[in-house]
């Protein structure tokens, strides 16, 4: 049997790779991922951004104003690594992650604007950007992409 020592090293060793690590301790699947944002995504941010702009008396929209059903909303969701869109605040119900409304930051208005940029990647390990990586990139750039790849998403070759 592991000391803890011994697993978090072991853990810290593997969590970057592609496959990630498994911890000896509890089994438990750990892996950092990288993430980015791509053409969908930002398109979302975008249809964001008008709702704000038609409705400036709202703070917050549903995912499906935004066209993201909630079930299917976790890469939209993911824009607040970059600090682009920020949830409401916690209901009564603290079991829940979000209750589906978004808002978009300020951060995120100069972003699709045109005016401002982002880090390529954001690497997460348990909802928690660890640090970034990569070139800063303009929602042109994000638009830009044809589509995403799936094996870079994921951090390995299928």
């Amino acid at each position: 049997m592991d000391t803890l020592q011994v697993a978090k090293a072991d853990l810290r060793q593997g969590w970057e790779t592609p496959k990630g690590a498994v911890c000896s301790c509890c089994g438990q699947k750990v892996k950092m991922y990288r993430r980015q944002i791509y053409k969908a995504v930002a398109k979302k941010l975008i249809t964001l951004y008008r709702l704000h702009q038609n409705l400036p008396q709202a703070t917050h929209f549903h995912m499906n104003e935004i066209g993201t059903p909630i079930s299917g909303g976790g890469d939209f969701s993911k824009l607040r690594y970059w600090g682009l869109i920020e949830a409401r605040p916690e209901t009564e119900d603290s079991t829940k992650k979000s209750d589906g409304f978004w808002r978009i930051t300020d951060e995120g208005r100069v972003f699709v604007e045109g005016k401002g940029t982002v880090t390529k990647y954001c690497h997460v390990y348990n909802g928690v950007v660890r640090f970034r990586s990569g070139n800063q990139i303009s929602i042109h750039d994000a638009l830009a992409k044809e589509s995403f790849n799936y094996p870079e998403l994921m951090g390995y070759l299928i």
